[in-house]
């Protein structure tokens, strides 16, 4: 199996080959930032990333220390982050170990930091000084933290703003919705405001991202294209220029919204022929078509969509997770296999918990890994240990039981309320005890969070 940080390079490759890909038809008409020569943005072409905690090590890479965070987006990604993790990361830094750096961003239990706490991370190794939260609604205004320097500004205010030094400006594609329906406006049209806003701010812009952030749900794959848009609209380009795709997608999108499935296939399809290097009418045709059941017709969009944007995988997550959790399990696996990450967890362990009982072990194994590389958990752990000592495995049994036991005593994502664990629990004490580990049998014994399970077994 390839590893995360492998797959994510992979999606790197296809996002560049995207780009060029689709430039005549995103570049109808020349960019024309010149025109607005007082812009710092004019000189960058955007980072694109999948997940925003991406964006830290080019910040680290660019030399610069010090720098004003600028986040426009839904969430305000400064999660406080615990001191022992910290340490652990200015010590990365101070080496300079870019690799180990980016290798401790996810959730797993190696991790140091993460999509919701990056931009702390930031600050705690003196990359950035202090953050501005660009928000798209007002209710947000009053968020406060005492661990950084923080301020909350509505996007529309930006412009007006006066900041000295450095700035990292990078835009989460996820905050676009919410700005267009707070402003009874459509998507590109959102786009285009949130673009001219940023083109217009006075500051010294050294690096400029902009995150899809499809990996947790946070936006829907259907939604893709809008970072693509901003991009475009960042660059200098008119987003309603006749030739752009933006417009078409953002009339998919509302029959996404208003119709049922079979008049969003009936709608769709002729835009396909007429444009099928269009990735992400692809995905608009995948949902559709799963949602009307024509499972087969849905892959095959689905695979489409991802041959021409990798990233687009991510809408064979979301049918398959939807699967998963109407129970369609044989569905849903095939979904999964093709899918890069895992975005719901609790529907693929499900997944692999049915597998798991239908004895297809070895299948279990490969859904409860995945989870594992995304989500440091003891369940998927203890299920792990189970199966492989089902299989014989002797050593990965006892590795996986001591790691879940080892994650009982750290703050890690809980997912015990998504799984049965009662054999598992069971197997590894009695397999710590007759193996010579019995402090960590008593570990599990004892535990208040796996109470529920011995008790079933008495």
């Amino acid at each position: 199996m390839r590893s995360i940080s492998r797959i994510a390079k992979d999606i790197d490759h296809h996002l560049f080959r995207l780009a060029i890909s689709l430039l005549p038809l995103f570049m109808a008409y020349p960019n024309q930032a010149g025109a607005n020569n007082h812009s710092p943005l004019q000189i960058y072409s955007p980072l694109l990333v999948e997940n925003h905690s991406d964006v830290l090590v080019p910040w680290i890479q660019t030399g610069i220390r010090n720098a004003v965070v600028v986040n426009v987006d839904a969430h305000d990604d400064c999660i406080p982050i615990t001191e022992e993790h910290l340490q652990k990361l200015r010590s990365l830094f101070t080496t300079g170990n870019m690799e180990a750096i980016g290798n401790a961003n996810g959730v797993t239990d190696s991790s140091l930091y993460d999509i919701s706490n990056f931009i702390t991370a930031a600050h705690a190794i003196g990359v950035a000084r202090e953050v501005v939260w660009g928000v798209p609604l007002p209710g947000e205004l009053s968020k406060v933290y005492t661990h950084l320097p923080f301020q909350v500004r509505l996007i529309d205010s930006l412009a007006t703003m006066k900041i000295e030094g450095p700035v990292f400006l990078t835009v989460d594609a996820d905050c676009v919705d919410r700005y267009a329906s707070y402003q009874c406006i459509n998507l590109v049209e959102a786009v285009r405001r949130i673009a001219t806003t940023l083109r217009a701010v006075p500051w010294e812009v050294k690096h400029l991202s902009i995150s899809f952030s499809h990996d947790g749900g946070y936006l829907p794959v259907t939604l893709r294209w809008v970072g693509y848009a901003l991009k475009d609209a960042l660059e200098g380009n008119d987003v309603n220029r006749p030739g752009a795709a933006w417009q078409m997608l953002v009339e998919a999108e509302d029959w996404r919204r208003s119709l049922l499935p079979t008049g969003i296939i009936k709608k769709t399809r002729p835009l396909i022929q007429k444009h099928p290097e269009i990735p992400w009418l692809h995905t608009y045709m995948a949902d559709a078509l799963f949602r009307a059941d024509s499972l087969d017709a849905a892959f095959a969009e689905g695979k489409q969509a991802m041959s021409l944007d990798a990233g687009c995988a991510y809408i064979l997550a979301e049918i398959g997770g939807e699967l998963a959790n109407m129970g369609r399990y044989v569905e849903a696996e095939r979904f999964l296999a093709e899918a890069p990450t895992v975005i719901n967890a609790a529907a693929e362990l499900a997944l692999a918990q049915w597998m798991d009982g239908s004895g297809q072990i070895e299948g279990a194994i490969r859904h409860y890994l995945r989870i594992n590389m995304k989500v440091a958990n003891y369940s998927t752990d203890l299920l792990l240990g189970y199966c492989y000592e089902r299989l014989g495995n002797t050593g990965q049994a006892r590795h996986h039981y001591a790691r879940a036991v080892s994650l009982l005593t750290r703050p890690v994502s809980e997912m015990a309320g998504f799984a049965d664990l009662t054999s598992a629990v069971a197997a590894a004490e009695q397999f710590l005890r007759k193996n010579g580990e019995p402090k960590a049998a008593r570990i599990l014994r004892h535990d208040h969070r796996l109470a529920l399970y011995f008790r079933k077994r008495e």
